[in-house]
């Protein structure tokens, strides 16, 4: 096949799932690997046991403004001038009216829904790279078909040299260079081989997919995205911003620290307790149950400063998430504006890129023509050669780079879940 295929668009645009089934590897599919990150990445398991830890906080928050409730028996024997055994069982129940436990619950609560957030952020943050370093795996494959052409076309024209030689109508110097561009490309083409195999590693861990297997990727989703989002008309317009979900942990972080700060106040404030209790005594003549009822009001007054201590490390977490908040709301629109430049950078990149591997292309089929009819020399068509290939190269390159750049775009609007629906979407009309 003429090297001048490989610029095509066609070529260009799509390419094989990868290697043959008959390989044996496992197929790896762009939605199947996201939705196994989702399930098993080793930072959302670890999100995740802190969110369970977080839902036992307020259990255990709700747990302390409920009444105790306890039941007790006795025996024993009773030193008098008459010796008597005794025994008896009670029940009692209390409740005790804190201010100070009710803070606490709120804050607890409102805890629990920032480490929800927190999880949903970083899942987001999961989906994110898993997708992004598969878009860049595919990206490394699809540069091994293009060195493999390469590879074809310096074979090819190593034979036709080689029977032009044995004509007398080309030079054992050009038959020489020309198996040393051969052998040039096949170094390309294993340079390209070990990218794509370091990308691949770098999938699999994303996504927490076991290292012993074998895989090989379908990029069918991913030449959708690359066709998709990248297109001159592919602009994102939304109705809203949607605030990033870290950003809504950390303002209901502050929910909680506040609730916290209350509660630690409230810890001056008297606090009331109720008892009641149930009782039969089995030493008396007449065993007769009692029941008794009461109250008492518990004013706090010295502790050694415990309490103001607690007020004063509340205010200073509080002050300091504040900060956090800020620090969280700047870099958040630092992010989108930097995401924002990138991604109209890598369309003028894009533009560039297919302007100069059309202008390469063009270039290598009138140098060809020069050489075949003598005006040229053998060195002349190597240089042009290889700024063809690398100008083919930087094509797809730029292509999956604004593919990437766009996913950015969607990550820092946390609007990462539309890749998602696009698909889908695509896949239902189809």
């Amino acid at each position: 096949m003429k090297y001048r295929t490989i610029l095509t668009l066609s070529i260009i645009l799509t390419f094989s799932a990868g290697i043959s089934a008959e390989t044996g590897d496992s197929l790896l599919t762009f939605l199947g690997v996201v939705d196994y990150a989702r399930q098993n990445n080793l930072q959302l398991s670890t999100a995740k046991l802190s969110k369970r830890s977080a839902a036992l906080d307020i259990t255990s928050a709700r747990s302390a403004l409920y009444p105790t409730a306890q039941t007790s028996f006795s025996a024993g024997r009773q030193f008098t001038p008459v010796q008597q055994n005794t025994s008896g069982a009670s029940v009692g129940a209390a409740l005790d009216i804190s201010p100070s436990r009710y803070m606490a619950y709120k804050a607890a609560l409102a805890g629990g829904t920032s480490e929800e957030y927190s999880f949903k952020q970083q899942e987001r943050d999961v989906v994110y790279n898993v997708m992004t370093q598969y878009i860049r795996t595919a990206g490394a494959l699809k540069l091994i078909e293009v060195e493999q052409e390469n590879v074809a076309y310096q074979n090819l024209k190593r034979d036709e040299i080689a029977a032009q030689v044995e004509q007398g109508a080309a030079s054992r110097a050009d038959l020489l260079q020309q198996q040393a561009n051969c052998a040039d490309a096949q170094v390309r083409l294993l340079q390209q081989m070990q990218n794509y195999e370091r990308q691949r590693l770098q999938l699999v861990d994303n996504a927490g997919l076991s290292y012993g297997t074998s895989y090989t990727i379908d990029t069918t989703d991913v030449m959708r995205l690359v066709t998709l989002l990248t297109a001159d008309s592919a602009e994102l317009h939304f109705d809203s911003l949607a605030e990033k979900e870290e950003i809504t942990a950390q303002r209901y972080q502050l929910e909680a620290d506040k609730a916290l700060l209350s509660s630690s106040k409230l810890g001056y404030v008297p606090s009331l307790s109720f008892s009641g209790n149930w009782s039969v005594d089995g030493g008396t003549a007449d065993v007769e149950p009692s029941f008794r009822i009461g109250g008492s009001l518990t004013i706090p007054l010295l502790d050694r400063r415990q309490r103001w201590l607690q007020v004063k490390n509340a205010q200073i977490r509080l002050a300091s998430d504040e900060v956090t908040l800020d620090k969280l709301k700047r870099s958040n629109d630092l992010s989108l504006s930097q995401a924002a430049l990138d991604d109209a950078l890598a369309v003028d990149k894009v533009q560039a890129a297919a302007a100069s591997a059309a202008a390469a292309h063009e270039a290598l089929l009138a140098m060809e023509e020069r050489y075949r009819v003598g005006a040229s020399t053998f060195a002349e068509l190597k240089v042009v050669q290889s700024a063809s290939l690398q100008a083919a190269d930087n094509y797809v390159q730029a292509r999956f780079d604004r593919t990437v750049s766009r996913l950015s775009v969607l990550y820092e609007t946390g609007r990462i879940d539309y890749v998602i629906t696009l698909l889908a979407d695509g896949k239902n009309r189809e």
